[in-house]
């Protein structure tokens, strides 16, 4: 009651600062304090004493604003209209890039084509016939070779293809010795066995093998006429394709036309 009294006397008394509220808030009616202290809650705060920040959906705060600027993305929004019309400038642009690739392709396939056609007429052609080609799993490295010189495989006047890979060998020998090359190999080590095979070897001239597309030439004029080439060998200056023998009146007579020469004349040496 006594403070009641003396509030109602000296409206602009103020009370000393206590520990229940801070001495720095500009209330001046201490009479909220007074009462929250007697029934042991948190005072109210006057509207002046609350802090409003603005919370509205993508704008930052006056904290938020204060702080150093981060790199940000920037992003223009187009129209559809705009959109589509730089699409479509680009797949022109695209299109016209594409165009130019494939024609220049073309033209340096043509030119590789024609400087080939033009080297291969030199070329000289010999023709074997009568081998085989047999592909076996290999064991120790040891045990092959005795298999090899061991058995009479090799002749003293036989030139044999040995193709050693990392799962498989392949041999390619006249087929008399492939047969004691069979009989000396384990059965089961065997893989396949192609026999009546005929080689055509083309030795190239040094210019003339180092031309880009000489092979694709050759082996694109066979394909097209429906001669199948089952192995090709290069080892310079020579070329060597593998057909089968029923195979071989067609293939003499396409490469005939395609170097100029008879090949049906060309030094045919059986092994």
């Amino acid at each position: 009651m006594l403070e009641a009294i003396l509030l109602q006397t000296f409206p602009n008394l103020v009370t000393p600062p206590t520990s229940d509220y801070d001495c720095t808030s500009k209330t001046t009616s201490p009479l909220p304090l007074l009462a929250a202290r007697k029934r042991n809650i948190a005072p109210k705060k006057n509207k002046q004493e609350r802090v409003r920040t603005p919370h509205k959906r993508g704008k930052a705060s006056n904290a938020q604003k204060t702080l150093p600027k981060q790199p940000v993305f920037s992003f223009s929004f187009l129209t559809i209209k705009e959109f589509l019309s730089r699409l479509s400038t680009k797949a022109a642009q695209a299109g016209q890039h594409l165009t130019g690739a494939k024609e220049s392709l073309q033209t340096r396939k043509h030119d590789y084509s024609k400087n080939a056609l033009q080297k291969l007429s030199r070329a000289t052609t010999t023709l074997h016939t009568d081998l085989s080609a047999i592909t076996w799993k290999p064991g120790p490295p040891t045990t092959d070779l005795q298999i090899l010189f061991n058995a009479g495989v090799l002749g003293s006047k036989i030139n044999l293809r040995l193709l050693k890979g990392p799962a498989k060998y392949t041999a390619i020998l006249p087929a008399k010795r492939a047969q004691l090359l069979l009989t000396a190999l384990p059965r089961k080590r065997v893989v396949s066995i192609i026999e009546r095979l005929s080689e055509i070897r083309i030795r190239l001239a040094k210019k003339t093998y180092d031309t880009p597309g000489v092979l694709a030439v050759i082996g694109n004029a066979l394909a097209q006429r429906g001669v199948n080439v089952e192995l090709i060998i290069s080892n310079h200056p020579d070329v060597s394709f593998f057909i089968r023998e029923e195979a071989l009146p067609l293939a003499r007579a396409i490469l005939s036309t395609l170097l100029k020469q008879d090949i049906a004349q060309a030094k045919q040496k059986p092994r």
